[in-house]
C-alpha cells in the first residue's frame, strides 16, 4: 500500500478498479455484439439484395419473352385484319386466300389456330384447314367485347377451354369492320396456357420462385407453380400490382410470404409478378447468423465470467445504497405525512404556504375545514369512530383535490387545509362548497348534531364548516400568516353562524345552504 494511502482509501480504490474492469468487460461485450450484429445484418442484406436482383432479372426476362411472343402473334392477327381489307381477296381460291392471309401467322409451339369470324360469330376462314372447322364464338367474352367496343385494338382475353383442342388457352383477337366502321366480325387466335407455364418454368432457375401473369383487372391468367400463389383472395396485393407500372413489396400470397417483384408487360394490359419466397431468402443467411450469434454468446459468457465476482460485489454495495436511499426517502415522506389520513401534514402545509407566499400567484386560495362538533362525536361514538370520520374526510379531499399544484393537508386534530393554485374567488367558493356537500353526503350519523345548533345543520350527520381566503381579497403585501388568519376568521364566522357552511373572507354572506 502506498505511504499516502489510508485503510479507508483501499476499499474505494478496489471499487474504482472493479468499475474499470466492469466497464472494459462491457465495452468488449458491446464491441463483440456490435461486430456480430453488423455481420449478421450484412448477411441478411446480401441475401435480400441477391433475391431482389434475381427477381428483377427474371422479371425482365419473362417480360421480354412475353412481350415478344404476344407482339409476334399480334402482328399475325394484324396481317390477317389488313389482308381481309384487300378487295381482290374474294376472287382468290380458298387455298390461295388461306396462304395469303396466314403466310406470316405465328406457328410456334403453343400457338393455336387462327379463325376469322363473321358478325354472327361463325368461323368462315381457318388458318389450318381450307374448309374451316365448325366454330361459333358469339357467346365468347372476347367476341362480345369487340361487338360492343370499336376501339379495343389487340384484346387479350381470359383463359378458356378451346373448342378445338380441349386445352386451356388465352385468346388474342382483333375487331373486323366494314367500310362504315360497323362490326364485321373478329379475327382470333390462341396461345396455350401450357406454353406460358413451360416458358416460365424454363426461365425460373430456382424452383421456389412463383410467377404469375395477370390481366389489368386482376384476373390471374397463368401461375407457376400451378398452386394459387397469387389469387383473388390476395386482393390488396393484386390491387397494388395492377395499380403501379412496376414495384417490389414483401407480402403474403396464397398463404406464403413472398418478395413480390412486378411490372407491366410492355404496353399491354398484362402484369407479370415474380414471387421469391421469404423462407428461401431467410434460409440463405439465418443458419450462419445463428452460428455466429452462438459463438459471440459463448465469448460474452466467458468475459462475463471473468468479472462476475466484481459484479456481485458491486451489486451488493449498490443494493445497500439503494436501500438506504429508499429508507431516507420513506422517512422524509413519513415526516411530512399524516399517519391517520395519509394526507400531507402540518409540516408540508407550512412549506407549501411559504412557497405560495414567495411565488405570489394571483390565483392562490386557501380553504380551512373543521369537523363540526367533533369532540361531542368522540364523546358519543368513541375515538375509533372519530378516526373513521377523519379518514373519510381525508379520502374526500384526496378525491376532490386532484389538480396538479393543489394540495390537501391535515393540519391538526379535526382541522384540514386545502391550497388551490389557480382559481378565482367564485371558483374558490364553489370548490369549498363541493367539499362541504361531499362530506355531508357521506351521511355519517352524528347524534350530537341537533337542529337547534344553527340553520346550516342537516341534523344527525357529520358535517364540516369551511373558511376560505382568496389572495385577491388581501393587500399585496399580505404574508402567509395573514392568509391563514383571514381563512381562520372566515372559518370561525362559519362556525358562529351555525356550522355546515362555507364562508369566504371578505364576502358579505355565506354560500346558500342546502341540506346534504
Amino acid at each position: 500500500m502506498p505511504r499516502d494511502a489510508t485503510p479507508r482509501d483501499h476499499p474505494h480504490r478496489l471499487k474504482q478498479l472493479a468499475r474499470v474492469l466492469i466497464g472494459l468487460s462491457a465495452a468488449v461485450t458491446v464491441a463483440l455484439c456490435a461486430l456480430a450484429t453488423g455481420l449478421i445484418l450484412n448477411m441478411r442484406d446480401n441475401a435480400w439484395s441477391h433475391a431482389r436482383r434475381t427477381s428483377e432479372s427474371l422479371l425482365r426476362s419473362v417480360e421480354r419473352t412475353l412481350d415478344r411472343d404476344i407482339e409476334l402473334y399480334g402482328l399475325s392477327l394484324q396481317a390477317v385484319t389488313e389482308g381481309l381489307r384487300n378487295p381482290d381477296l374474294e376472287a382468290l381460291s380458298p387455298e390461295i386466300r388461306q396462304l395469303v392471309l396466314f403466310d406470316r401467322a405465328a406457328s410456334g409451339n403453343g400457338f393455336g389456330a387462327m379463325f376469322v369470324l363473321d358478325e354472327r360469330g361463325q368461323a368462315y376462314i381457318d388458318s389450318q384447314f381450307v374448309v374451316p372447322r365448325r366454330l361459333n364464338a358469339s357467346d365468347r367474352a372476347y367476341f362480345q367485347v369487340h361487338a360492343r367496343s370499336p376501339d379495343v385494338g389487340l384484346h387479350i382475353g381470359r383463359p378458356l377451354t378451346s373448342a378445338m383442342s380441349g386445352t386451356v388457352v388465352i385468346p388474342l383477337s382483333r375487331r373486323l369492320a366494314y367500310a362504315d366502321d360497323s362490326f364485321a366480325g373478329v379475327v382470333v387466335g390462341t396461345i396455350e396456357v401450357g406454353y406460358f407455364e413451360s416458358t416460365f418454368a424454363r426461365l425460373a432457375v430456382d424452383p421456389g420462385l412463383a410467377i404469375t401473369l395477370l390481366l389489368d383487372d386482376g384476373t390471374p391468367l397463368v401461375r407457376v407453380p400451378a398452386a394459387p400463389t397469387l389469387d383473388r383472395t390476395d386482393a390488396a396485393l393484386i390491387a397494388r400490382i395492377v395499380g403501379e407500372e412496376a414495384g417490389q413489396v414483401t407480402a403474403v400470397a396464397g398463404g406464403t410470404a413472398y418478395l413480390q417483384t412486378y411490372m407491366r408487360v410492355g404496353r399491354r394490359p398484362l402484369r407479370i409478378s415474380v414471387g421469391y419466397p421469404v423462407a428461401t431468402i431467410d434460409a440463405a443467411w439465418r443458419p450462419k447468423a445463428w452460428l455466429m450469434s452462438l459463438t459471440v454468446l459463448v465469448m460474452c459468457a466467458g468475459v462475463a465470467g471473468l468479472t462476475l465476482w466484481l459484479r456481485r460485489e458491486l451489486e451488493r454495495r449498490r443494493e445497500a445504497e439503494t436501500a438506504a436511499l429508499a429508507a431516507s426517502r420513506e422517512l422524509a415522506r413519513l415526516a411530512e405525512t399524516d399517519g391517520l389520513t395519509g394526507l400531507p401534514n402540518r409540516r408540508r402545509f407550512d412549506a407549501a404556504m411559504a412557497s405560495a407566499q414567495q411565488n405570489r400567484h394571483p390565483g392562490t386560495a386557501l380553504l380551512l375545514l373543521d369537523a363540526d362538533q367533533f369532540k361531542r362525536y368522540n364523546d358519543i361514538y368513541g375515538h375509533l369512530a372519530g378516526d373513521h370520520v377523519l379518514k373519510t374526510i381525508g379520502r374526500v379531499l384526496q378525491r376532490l383535490v386532484a389538480r396538479t399544484g393543489d394540495l390537501a393537508c391535515r393540519i391538526g386534530g379535526e382541522e384540514f387545509a386545502v391550497i388551490l393554485k389557480d382559481t378565482d374567488e367564485a371558483g374558490t367558493a364553489a370548490y369549498a362548497e363541493r367539499i362541504r356537500r361531499a362530506i355531508a353526503g357521506k351521511a355519517i350519523p352524528h347524534a350530537g348534531q341537533g337542529t337547534g345548533q344553527g340553520t346550516g345543520q342537516t341534523g344527525g350527520v357529520v358535517t364540516v364548516s369551511v373558511g376560505a381566503m382568496h389572495v385577491g381579497r388581501l393587500p399585496a403585501g399580505a404574508t402567509a400568516d395573514d392568509w391563514f388568519a383571514a381563512a381562520d376568521a372566515a372559518l370561525y364566522e362559519a362556525k358562529r353562524q351555525g356550522r355546515n357552511q362555507v364562508r369566504v373572507a371578505g364576502a358579505p354572506e355565506a354560500l346558500p345552504h342546502r341540506a346534504a
